[in-house]
């Protein structure tokens, strides 16, 4: 996996946690910004979805075993749809 990816992902989906956190704190409806800011997390978990297969298809081992590797991702990418 490549760790910088990681973190984006995880930063980018903080932070658009928060954003909808507080258009609901002040009680103003889902946007089309937040729509924008949802399909942004999910394509960078669907690129890092990619960068997993394919790493694994290269032969890479994963530290705690492929079915857990695997099950990870999918579960990353499947958070915000």
């Amino acid at each position: 996996m490549l760790d910088a990816l990681t973190l984006v992902t995880g930063v980018a989906a903080l932070l658009l946690a928060a954003w909808c956190g507080w258009a609901a704190y002040r009680d103003q409806p889902t946007k089309d910004w937040h729509f924008i800011g949802m399909a942004v997390v999910s394509l960078l978990a669907l690129v890092q979805l990619v960068v997993g297969i394919v790493q694994l298809a290269r032969g890479e081992e994963p530290d705690q075993g492929t079915t857990i590797f695997v099950a990870y991702l999918l579960g990353a990418f499947a958070c915000v749809p």
